[in-house]
């Protein structure tokens, strides 16, 4: 993961934040880590840029216990300008449910959730996602939730207080 989020960091004009800790599946598999920014000429600064990590494939929503990090993960953390469109919560039909203010990781933001992916076929399907700006820049961590919203934000807070500068 530090190898991705370096890379991000060199085309970012902002402090990328990135993920110190991910959980592993039930049999050991370790996260497979991607990262991505916009596709801008070398000398202009990327706007912003993503950075996560996955393993297994999700079954909802028949099937929600399945998407447990003992069998699945979807994490990823957007970070720099990002717009309502961008996280699905400018109005129309795959807008994120507004679930409120709230503090995880220690970070005080607004938690969404979107419904399952089989439902909208969006970007954040299924997930739950926390907003937040710290020094100018917003960040938003989403994770694929399962069956237990206490976990899934548990987990989601534990991966948010994990972040770090990007070296």
């Amino acid at each position: 993961m530090a190898t991705n989020c370096s890379e991000v960091q060199a085309l970012a004009r902002f402090q990328v934040l990135c993920p110190t800790r991910l959980p592993h599946a039930g049999d050991g598999t370790v996260p497979r880590t991607f990262s991505f920014s916009l596709d801008k000429p070398e000398k202009t600064p990327a706007d912003w840029v993503y950075v996560g990590a996955s393993y297994g494939v999700p079954v909802d929503p028949t099937h929600w216990e399945l998407n447990r990090p003992r069998w699945f993960l979807h994490f990823v953390i957007l970070e720099g300008s990002l717009s309502d469109e961008l996280l699905e919560l400018a109005p129309g039909p795959y807008r994120q449910r507004d679930l409120g203010a709230r503090t995880l990781g220690g970070r005080r933001g607004r938690l969404y959730r979107q419904r399952s992916y089989a439902v909208c076929g969006c970007g954040f399907g299924g997930h739950y996602t926390f907003v937040w700006q710290e020094n100018g820049v917003t960040y938003a961590a989403s994770l694929h939730r399962w069956d237990s919203a206490e976990a899934t934000l548990a987990l989601l807070g534990r991966l948010i207080e994990g972040l770090a500068p990007a070296t």
